[in-house]
């Protein structure tokens, strides 16, 4: 069995375990006693999707298993003893602890050990050979401006009409590049985040911003320095401000929980949270997620009733013919177009029924021309190419960071045949279709519940694409999209049923499914470029962001 490894780092030291197979939430805390003699502890660890450490639980182990290094910090609960002496902590100390060496791995990410607490002995009297609280040298989390456990600071200063960045506060490595204009490491993010924090958190109101406040510190860092703005040449600058946003409160929740959490402040939030019950079951809760919902156009002067209805019933019999006249088709779709979206706005007409009704629904060209009668704010209104287009800028770099990740078999199968491949054409086509299922990677959605390959429908999935051989098949037919249990249409390609299905997604009004609902999101706000007026997803940011790296390391 393939070895692992765990590296637990408590302050200055730091510690390999050597285990195989699977990881357990007692396996980390018992090293963590064994390894380093405390009993009262948190830990973290490195999560690669938001480039920090976060906090070790009981859900997080799963996203753990595939990782062969797994980097644990651990931190003292305040006042807790080891080997029998209370724990002080220095200012230099949770600095060198705080930040990774620039050579070390970033491996997998974290959860919170919860680990019984014994006894203190809080009340016994001092004896002359432990240290004063603010004996020269030393200071208590209290004393380090971030961590008070019993009382607010007296003089928390006014927060300033001007926000200035705290230069002063940062490292002359990380000043000389940002002055320089180089690109931040991991490391360099996770020190400016620090210093950010450390400042802000000393002003009224600094501990929990608000989103004012947030987009004044976003604002700051972008004016400070305005070659971060410049993620990506592709990265529009309001994703560039959400990726910065999303990573500043993820670093004050973060130091929330751990360094702040017995401040007054947050100990009555965290009570309140608590008290205060849901509004609404999670389980009930509907995330309708499209770019093109409820477009409704208004009716056309020159059809009624009785017209729509002849044209309805000339569509259905000329549906059966073998020869049928296209231009025909085409204009009465056309005109019957405003009555289809009212009978799947305010009637909400069933994919089934509407299929019955407007069986031309089931050709894949007819689905591209209703995405472009949907007038969709694009740079083009043919499916096809703005996928195509979309995708030629990304699929090198998905490609390459969903290789070596946790996928589907059919996928790895897939991924392994590119290799072989030595046309360019083919090769760049193949890339288009594993950048498709890489993202779920990415994102680490069950790809493999909506895209199924030599398998048959499952009854419980609304939306499915289904490969009757492989992914790489270019044949008639061999790509089939079900809806709701119904068959829409076929496809010769993958990429051809792809856009397909995102084109019938709009048409019949279908809510994203969840287990792919980061990808599809993805491939419409990134790829189509479809905006909507729902909020960017911070995932969507975060996993932009990496291709944007990797696009740029690969120039």
């Amino acid at each position: 069995m393939e070895k692992r490894f765990l590296l637990l780092q408590y302050y200055n030291s730091s510690k390999k375990v050597v285990f195989s197979g699977a990881l357990t939430l007692n396996l980390v805390s018992e090293n963590i006693r064994a390894k380093f003699r405390i009993t009262s502890f948190t830990a973290k660890y490195w999560d690669k999707d938001v480039e920090d450490f976060v906090d070790l639980e009981e859900s997080s182990i799963e996203d753990l298993q595939e990782d062969r290094v797994i980097k644990v910090r651990v931190f003292p609960n305040p006042n807790a003893e080891v080997a029998g002496v209370t724990m002080v902590t220095t200012l230099n100390q949770e600095r060198e602890h705080r930040e990774p060496p620039r050579d070390e791995v970033q491996p997998s990410s974290g959860m919170l050990v919860e680990v019984q607490q014994v006894k203190m002995e809080t009340d016994a009297p001092r004896t002359s050979e432990e240290a004063p609280p603010n004996s020269q040298g030393c200071m208590t989390p209290a004393d380090d401006g971030r961590l008070e456990s019993a009382h607010e600071l007296p003089n928390r200063k006014p927060w300033p009409k001007t926000y200035v960045f705290p230069s002063a506060a940062c490292p002359r490595s990380l000043l000389q590049k940002l002055e320089t204009q180089e690109p931040l490491e991991k490391r360099d993010i996770s020190l400016l985040k620090d210093i950010l924090y450390k400042d802000a958190s000393l002003y009224e109101g600094g501990l929990y911003p608000s989103v004012e406040r947030y987009s004044l510190l976003v604002d700051t860092i972008l004016s400070t320095f305005p070659y971060l703005a410049k993620q990506g040449e592709d990265m529009p600058l309001h994703l560039v401000r959400v990726y910065w946003r999303e990573k500043l409160k993820q670093k004050w929740g973060n130091e929330r929980k751990v360094r702040d959490r017995d401040r007054p402040e947050v100990q009555a939030r965290t009570r309140k949270r608590k008290s205060e019950p849901s509004e609404e079951p999670a389980s009930k809760r509907v995330n309708l997620t499209w770019g093109l919902a409820n477009f409704l156009p208004p009716p056309l002067p020159s059809e009624d009733s009785e017209s729509i209805e002849a044209h309805v019933d000339w569509l259905q019999r000329e549906f059966k013919k073998t020869a049928p006249c296209m231009p025909k088709v085409y204009l009465k779709m056309n005109l019957t177009f405003p009555e289809r979206r009212r009978n799947v706005i305010t009637q909400g007409l069933g994919v089934g029924d509407l299929l019955l009704k407007y069986p031309w629904l089931h050709q894949r060209e007819q689905l591209l021309t209703e995405f472009s009668r949907l007038e969709p704010n694009t740079a083009c209104q043919n499916m096809d190419d703005l996928l195509m287009d979309g995708f030629s800028k990304y699929h090198d770099s998905i490609t390459r960071l969903a290789k070596g990740r946790k996928m589907p078999r059919f996928q790895r199968d897939f991924y392994e045949e590119m290799l072989l491949l030595r046309i360019d054409s083919q090769r760049k086509y193949s890339s288009q279709c594993a950048a498709v299922l890489g993202l779920g990677t990415l994102f680490k959605e069950k790809m493999e519940k909506v895209v199924k390959v030599k398998d048959t429908p499952d009854g419980e999935m609304a939306i499915q694409l289904i490969a009757l051989d492989k992914i790489s098949t270019t044949s008639s037919g061999a790509f089939q999209v079900h809806l709701e249990g119904h068959l829409v249409f076929v496809g010769d390609t993958f990429m051809q049923a792809v856009a397909g299905l995102m084109a019938a997604i709009y048409t019949f009004n279908l809510a994203y499914p969840k287990e792919c609902e980061k990808t599809f999101l993805f491939i419409q706000k990134i790829v189509l470029r479809l905006a909507d007026d729902e909020q960017v997803d911070k995932r969507i940011v975060s996993v932009l962001a990496q291709i944007q790296k990797e696009r740029n390391n690969s120039k």
